[in-house]
C-alpha cells in the first residue's frame, strides 16, 4: 500500500475522532436535570444596508441636428452593504454546582470526600450500602 495513501487515511480517521470527542464533550442539553444556564453576550457580525448614490457617465446626441456627442452625468441610487457588529445574547448551559457533565447531561453528583461503601447520590451526600453508615459510609 502506498505510504501517502495510508497517511491520508490515518489523518482522516484521527480528524473524525477528534471532531467526535469535541462534540460529545462540549454541549449540554438545556432541558436536563441539574443543568443551569446563564445569558452570555457576544459580538455578532452581520451585513448592514445603507443607501448609496453615485454619478454615472454617459453620452448623448447634442448640437445641431444631434450630430455631436455630449457627456452627461446622472445620479444613480442603490443599496449597498457593509460589515457591522452588534451585541447579541445566547443561553449557555452548564452543570449546576455539585454536578458533573457526562455526555450531553449532568447526571453525576460530586462528593468532595469519597463514598467508601456507597455511592455519591447528591452533591456531598453518600448513599450507603447495606450495613454501612456515616458521611462517607465508612462505619
Amino acid at each position: 500500500m502506498n505510504i501517502s495513501l495510508l497517511w491520508a487515511c490515518a489523518s482522516t480517521v484521527s480528524l473524525i475522532l477528534v471532531a467526535y470527542v469535541n462534540e460529545s464533550e462540549g454541549s449540554i442539553a438545556g432541558n436536563g436535570a441539574n443543568v443551569c444556564s446563564r445569558s452570555q453576550s457576544f459580538a455578532q457580525q452581520y451585513q448592514r444596508s445603507y443607501q448609496m448614490s453615485w454619478k454615472k457617465k454617459s453620452s448623448t446626441k447634442c448640437g445641431l441636428w444631434g450630430w455631436g456627442r455630449c457627456t452627461v452625468y446622472r445620479t444613480v441610487y442603490g443599496v449597498a452593504y457593509r460589515a457591522a457588529t452588534r451585541q447579541a445574547y445566547k443561553h449557555v448551559y452548564f452543570c449546576c454546582p455539585g454536578w458533573k457533565q457526562q455526555g450531553s447531561g449532568c447526571p453525576t453528583a460530586i462528593c468532595k470526600n469519597a463514598c467508601v461503601n456507597g455511592r455519591c447520590s447528591q452533591p456531598d451526600t453518600c448513599s450507603c450500602d447495606a450495613g454501612f453508615y456515616g458521611p462517607t459510609c465508612d462505619r
